[in-house]
């Protein structure tokens, strides 16, 4: 039995949740690296995370729940030409540089240790199946559910998480004699988010000590199932920080918005003349991290770069309109080759931000952004600096709606694995990759199916997709990729 649950409004609800965080303190298991208990110098020469779970006697919990074995295998598929560097930087390859043994989850169980429940699951023993509601942040009589979101979003700002981040590459660990020395460092839930997103996206320095970007988390296929598998990853923090498994995390609609609607102090956050967020009560002492580092990876507890700031851009794009999100709903394709920033009348790169929204072609005007890139430079300040970017809390709103606008091409599109590029995605981006740098594995194919698989849904969404404005996004107009509608991409 499924059961599908949605955000109560109760304020008693809220005021219960309040005294059992004051009376039980926070535990929350994340889903990405590091385990702190997996970052000491034996773990790290053996190369294997396989620890004994809290109220067990057996790594990975033992049997019946898990156990300790080489990683999974990728079968990742060929890439297009890239800098052979990639192939031996930390991130390569994902997790082989620092594991190669981890704990092997006995389905529904998950987690680094086997002590959590796979997506959608919950309970001890991970039996009940729930399907979560995400919900419109400005709907009305929805007041409480967006002060419980927020002060989840301050609980997770203010208390340690059970995982650490490395600060420096794993080859500046070991001294000229080959000894290893761990350099990582603990975080706040809420900072070891941020430093996540800069980590998918940081810059490595190749063969000639040159520092180049490369983006495990954008401009590729794995732009979706990323940012889908990070806000999962989320959202169980903050249910596990609010001992609240029915939390869910709100959207925010901004199609044809006119105004920051959710930049008050009783949501996201208003802005003072210079931009910054000063007055909210939950935001105005956030300072946020990791901004713009190409030649190193950040250390959080050192790389502060100031209080949360929203400021209109001179080039800001116009907000994206229902035109446009009709004619990005009518993109026949997932992707295109090849595969990046430059791929034509592709719902992905259509999406990022890429394409032009009136036409569907890629635009070389940089640095314009269209749909989910265009709100990035709209709200700019912090949201405009990639790396830091989920610094500011206005972030989650936003990428849970743009999951929202994927989840509506997909179930309406009757969309399939095989709609996700097998090969020649740029590296680390193949449909059988891992994705960085989330611990346990998943692939990017786990993340690419129906939300409802997942453990989650959209408070107005039918399973074939319908939603309240369905009829705004939908139509039969094609831009310049009407020559492009018959031609289905080699996937494989």
């Amino acid at each position: 039995k499924i059961v599908v649950v949605r955000a109560s409004s109760s304020r008693h609800k809220h005021r219960m949740l309040l005294k059992l965080f004051l009376f039980t303190g926070l535990c929350c298991l994340s889903r990405a690296q590091f385990p702190t208990v997996c970052t000491d110098v034996e773990s790290l020469s053996l190369k294997q995370c396989c620890p004994v779970p809290v109220g067990y006697e057996s790594q990975c919990g033992g049997p019946g729940r898990g156990e300790c074995g080489p990683v999974p295998p990728a079968n990742e598929g060929d890439y297009q030409p890239h800098d052979t560097f990639l192939e031996t930087e930390d991130r390569a390859h994902w997790p082989r540089k620092f594991f190669d043994w981890i704990c092997n989850c006995t389905w529904p169980f998950s987690g680094h240790d086997c002590s959590q429940c796979a997506y959608g699951y919950y309970g001890d023993e991970c039996a009940e199946r729930k399907v979560i509601e995400r919900w419109n942040i400005l709907a009305p009589g929805r007041e409480n559910d967006v002060k419980k979101f927020l002060t989840y979003l301050t609980w997770a700002y203010n208390n340690q998480s059970d995982h650490s981040v490395m600060v420096s590459d794993f080859e500046s660990m070991h001294t000229p004699s080959g000894e290893l020395v761990p350099n990582f460092t603990t975080v706040s839930h809420y900072y070891y988010f941020i430093w996540i997103h800069h980590y998918a996206v940081m810059f490595f320095a190749n063969e000639t000590f040159e520092y180049d970007l490369h983006d495990y988390s954008h401009l590729g296929p794995a732009f979706v199932t990323w940012h889908r598998i990070y806000l999962l990853n989320f959202e169980r923090a903050l249910q596990k920080i609010a001992n609240d498994d029915d939390f869910a995390l709100p959207y925010w609609n901004w199609i044809d918005v006119t105004t920051c609607e959710i930049c008050t102090d009783d949501m996201m956050g208003a802005m003072d003349s210079d931009g910054y967020v000063s007055t909210s009560p939950y935001f105005k002492d956030w300072i946020g991290i990791c901004s713009y580092i190409p030649e190193r990876i950040c250390n959080p507890n050192e790389d502060f770069s100031g209080g949360i700031r929203r400021v209109a851009k001179d080039y800001a794009p116009d907000i994206p309109s229902y035109s446009e999100i009709a004619l990005l709903m009518n993109m026949p394709h997932f992707d295109t080759p090849p595969y990046n920033p430059y791929s034509n009348c592709s719902f992905r790169n259509f999406l990022g931000g890429n394409i032009n929204a009136s036409s569907g072609i890629e635009i070389v005007d940089m640095p314009i952004r269209f749909i989910h890139g265009a709100i990035h430079i709209w709200l700019n300040g912090t949201m405009l600096d990639v790396p830091s970017s989920g610094s500011d809390p206005i972030f989650y709103p936003h990428h849970v709606f743009v999951d929202r606008l994927f989840e509506f091409w997909f179930r309406t599109k009757n969309g399939t694995s095989d709609d996700y590029p097998a090969k020649w995605a740029p590296f680390g981006h193949n449909r059988m990759s891992n994705i960085v740098p989330f611990l346990p594995t998943v692939r990017h194919v786990d993340a690419f199916r129906k939300s409802t698989e997942l453990g989650y849904t959209f408070d107005d969404m039918s399973d074939d997709g319908t939603t309240a404005d369905a009829e705004q996004m939908t139509g039969t107009f094609m831009g310049a990729c009407a020559e492009y509608d018959d031609l289905a991409p080699p996937l494989s």
